[in-house]
């Protein structure tokens, strides 16, 4: 999904399910999808789905609309209610006009179907023209969301607006980070009727890191809490870059996004040198603040490190491209032009017209040549692909889909994108270096203290909407014995 308009002037998001794609979803207990609809409580969404059979409990417990056909057959009636209220819709419904888009758009690979062309039609009459509010099309349907810009162009294109195709995890993603945008920090519990659990904003952005960086307790621990403290100014930069992202292009966002940005690039350099910091101490090397970091190469502090703890040391040199590759950035950051320049842009052959993708983007032609080659050389060196359904990779770099990304002058990369994979390999890197430096997880090896609460931790694990909070994730912190008090 490309950075589009969708958040400012909202008021509320309403959710469309497509119930005979999304059981598989919903078999995970922790997808994001399954935590996206435990908020139908939430003032400010409305989920309703297709009238489709459903197995999955999560999704026969929302309203389905129903359809009634007009004699003719050539009308529908689509209805369906709120909590107060019941709307109806009368919609036209011309069979001929998918059959021909079926042979005559060149669709990609899996091809959309009849079935499809109807849906997506059926959610372009729905949709309310109305600025504060927002309708989304879930699915997992592979046809209808590797041709989503193609299905856009062919119902949307002689009018106002824009379809929003979406996976559950997309959908999941922009609901937070809407309640976020809000000032909502609430989670519900689907047990005899809703009960809802209310934070604020400051508890939730300290108990955030808690979830990632879970090996804390330790001896000569004084470093950990700026540690924690940079997480939390990056998760929460992370969530300004989404609110951009979801702000449109243009003038302004460029602004914001390239504030957000350039600050967590040096939160995220500043993490690998405070644990650097942490390193020289505990194992007193005697060398300078500014001779100590976690780079390979000639820097002292890891042929020392390679002594005292081996297993530290090559856990390093097997990640030092992510690291190496963010110190690319932030040196011209720091030092030199500033590295985001947005991109001119990016286009799509698809059909028979060029299909705009548009998204906020950083220009690699900032960067000089040998600087380019370096950020070239340690990226080629990490494990990126291209996504499921979109010109892009997880890392950002905007491509041509089925070809290899490739590092050259002109390459753009999508911040918002780049950022959120950072932080991700950053946030695993932290937590397994510092269980490789002796400390225990403080989940499972400290009772409840402080303002940081266990509970907290698992409601936000379970819970909550945060883009980086997956499967896995919900699934360790159910494993903790919450019983145990020993240190």
């Amino acid at each position: 999904m490309d950075s589009r308009e969708i958040l400012p002037g909202a008021e509320s998001i309403r959710f469309l399910l497509d119930s005979a794609s999304l059981d598989k979803a919903l078999s995970a207990e922790h997808s994001p999808l399954r935590r996206l609809l435990k908020y139908r409580e939430y003032e400010d969404f409305e989920f309703f789905r297709t009238p489709n059979g459903a197995e999955s409990e999560a999704l026969n417990d929302i309203e389905a609309f129903e359809i009634e056909m007009a004699d003719n057959e050539e009308m529908r009636t689509i209805m369906w209610k709120s909590e107060h209220h019941r709307f109806s819709s009368a919609v036209r419904y011309v069979p001929q006009i998918y059959e021909w888009k079926i042979e005559d758009v060149d669709w990609n690979e899996p091809e959309v179907t009849f079935n499809d062309l109807v849906l997506v039609d059926t959610f372009n009459d729905l949709i309310r023209n109305r600025e504060w509010e927002v309708d989304i099309l879930v699915t997992e349907n592979p046809s209808i969301l590797n041709n989503r810009r193609l299905l856009e162009y062919e119902f949307r294109r002689f009018e106002n607006g824009r379809l929003h195709i979406m996976t559950g995890p997309e959908a999941a993603e922009l609901a937070g980070i809407y309640m976020r945008s809000k000032d909502d920090f609430v989670f519900y519990t689907p047990s005899e009727g809703y009960s809802s659990y209310q934070i604020d904003f400051t508890l939730w952005y300290w108990t955030l890191p808690w979830l990632f960086i879970q090996h804390t307790v330790g001896n000569n621990g004084n470093r950990i809490g700026p540690l924690l403290d940079r997480f939390e100014s990056l998760l929460y930069g992370i969530d300004q870059l989404g609110e951009q992202y979801y702000s449109g292009i243009g003038n302004h966002t460029d602004i914001r996004t390239r504030y957000h940005f350039n600050n967590c690039i040096s939160l995220l350099t500043g993490i690998c040198d405070t644990l650097a910091l942490h390193t020289r101490d505990k194992y007193n090397i005697p060398l300078p603040d500014r001779r100590t970091n976690l780079r390979t190469g000639s820097h002292p502090l890891l042929k020392e490190l390679r002594e005292h703890n081996k297993k530290a040391w090559q856990f390093v040199h097997e990640n030092h491209e992510v690291i190496e590759l963010l110190h690319v950035m932030r040196n011209d950051i720091i030092h030199k032009s500033g590295v985001i320049k947005r991109g001119p842009g990016f286009s799509l052959r698809e059909h028979n017209d060029t299909i705009d993708w548009e998204s906020q983007s950083i220009s690699l032609d900032t960067l000089k040549e040998t600087k380019r080659e370096k950020f070239r050389k340690y990226y080629e060196s990490i494990d990126d692909s291209v996504q499921k359904y979109d010109p892009v990779t997880k890392w950002g770099v905007i491509t041509l889909k089925d070809e290899q990304p490739q590092i050259y002058e002109h390459t753009q990369i999508e911040p918002y994108r780049f950022l959120k994979q950072a932080t991700k390999e950053i946030a695993e890197f932290s937590d397994e270096y510092l269980r490789l430096l002796g400390h225990q997880n403080r989940l499972k090896s400290r009772s409840d203290s402080g303002a940081i609460k266990k509970h907290d931790i698992q409601r936000i694990s379970n819970r909550g909407l945060f883009p980086l909070i997956e499967s896995e994730h919900s699934d360790s912190i159910q494993n903790i014995d919450n019983s145990s008090t020993h240190d």
